[in-house]
């Protein structure tokens, strides 16, 4: 299944060099890809999941407990079980802020010991992860009582701001929102519990998460 999305996406992303004006085909294909990536890890969730009675990672106990401040924190045992789900590291950042995708990042538990997580070009809406309110929490990829899974979010672009400001999104390190026109968010990928995934334009999206330091997640 995931060898057939990335031939799909690979397709499409031909298609559309070719046929969208020049300015505009660098930032559709990135678009595209990201959604293919999104829609890859929404798949080894759930791939994971149902050896799991459909309980997702996070709320396992064989990952061990899940440490994360901010949406974008996945903790490396729960990585690491995406990673044998076939999501390769790549996958896991968005290629409109390809730039997140370094050392500091993806082992930025190296340098926060009190943290095992990998910051990651994605936010996750799943169980343990302090800065998400129980609510947003997704426990299973049945039901959890929010919406049915054809509604309820699973994973999302990096949509956030400091006080405000969309081009920094500012903890231990400095980061920006994906997909910016100027300085606002043209939008973002969203992935839901079915696997399915869409745009969502940024005029769609609401402030739903609010963590330290003035930072809060739209989606």
């Amino acid at each position: 299944m995931t060898e057939m999305l990335v031939v799909i996406t690979v397709v499409a992303i031909l298609v559309i060099l070719i046929f969208s004006p020049q300015g505009n085909a660098g930032e559709k294909a990135r678009r595209l890809q990201c959604l293919s990536n999104l829609r890859q890890i929404a798949s080894a969730l759930q791939q994971s999941s149902d050896g799991n009675c459909a309980s997702l990672l996070g709320d396992t106990t064989n990952t061990g407990p899940f440490i994360g401040q901010w949406p974008w924190d996945m903790d490396t045992n729960v990585a690491a079980e995406v990673e044998k789900a076939g999501v390769t590291r790549e996958v896991l950042y968005c290629p409109s802020n390809a730039d997140m995708d370094d050392e500091a990042h993806w082992n930025f538990w190296k340098y926060a010991p009190a943290s095992p997580v990998r910051v990651l070009g994605y936010i996750f809406l799943i169980k343990k992860s302090n800065a998400s309110s129980p609510g947003r929490w997704r426990i299973t990829m049945l039901s959890d009582q929010i919406a049915p899974p054809s509604d309820a979010e699973l994973s999302a672009d990096a949509v956030a701001s400091t006080d405000g400001d969309y081009t920094r999104i500012q903890g231990k390190m400095a980061d920006r929102t994906s997909h910016l026109e100027g300085t606002r968010p043209a939008g973002g990928n969203i992935a839901f519990e079915d696997g399915h995934g869409i745009w969502r334009p940024f005029g769609d999206m609401k402030h739903r998460i609010r963590v330290n330091n003035g930072v809060v997640w739209d989606y």
